[in-house]
């Protein structure tokens, strides 16, 4: 074996591996990284905004709870003093003048307790409401990166496919023997089926990011 042969077969050898390497599809990448950073950081205030009005809802209905718990204990109240001088008016004892006052401030206190117990119901669901708004933003943002993500990698996996089809063209046009023909119309055909999975997959995903 000469030195020219091995000079020869190493530099078709390189020449081979230079155009294989030619044919590696690189990596899927995100597409508009800009715009999608700045949608999900867009949203991501919004979180922010939201949170910091909830934590103003939840300290506005600690208040509004704290007033309808006075107003419910001074209803008790009354209603005990309203006993007791019932209870002293049958036995003839008398009536300590708390006891007599009772029943004119019942009802005052009564509407108060009823519009405390609206305010904080109109609190609480004013805070519920903002507590969707974050976790449907939240929800957002989780959304549009594995939207993304998926794009990018149905992009990957059509290139792939395409490239390959592409490949197994020229392959073909090479070909003589007939089972090896056979062979790659068999796998064009499925390289075919997978690429109209893809772009069912693509469309699917746009009617989902419309919807």
């Amino acid at each position: 074996m000469s030195k020219e042969s091995e000079k020869h077969v190493d530099r078709v050898l390189d020449q081979i591996s230079t155009r294989l390497e030619s044919l590696t599809v690189s990596g899927p990448k995100l597409g508009d990284l800009s715009t999608l950073r700045s949608h999900m950081l867009r949203l991501l205030d919004k979180v922010s905004e939201q949170e910091i009005a909830a934590t103003g809802l939840r300290l506005r209905l600690e208040i509004e709870n704290g007033l309808v718990s006075s107003l419910e204990s001074q209803l008790a109240n009354l209603n005990e003093l309203i006993e007791e001088g019932k209870a002293c008016l049958r036995s003839g004892e008398p009536v300590r003048p708390e006891c007599g006052m009772a029943p004119a401030l019942l009802p005052e206190v009564k509407n108060e307790l009823v519009a405390a117990q609206q305010v904080a119901a109109a609190t609480r669901s004013e805070l519920s409401a903002c507590q969707h708004q974050i976790d449907m933003l939240n929800a957002n943002v989780s959304r549009a990166a594995e939207d993304a993500y998926l794009s990018a990698h149905l992009a990957y996996v059509s290139t792939l496919l395409r490239e390959s089809m592409d490949l197994a063209a020229m392959a073909g046009a090479k070909v003589s023997n007939g089972a090896a023909s056979v062979t790659l119309d068999r796998r064009l055909g499925l390289l075919l089926q997978n690429q109209g999975m893809v772009l069912a997959l693509k469309n699917y995903q746009g009617d989902r990011a419309n919807g």
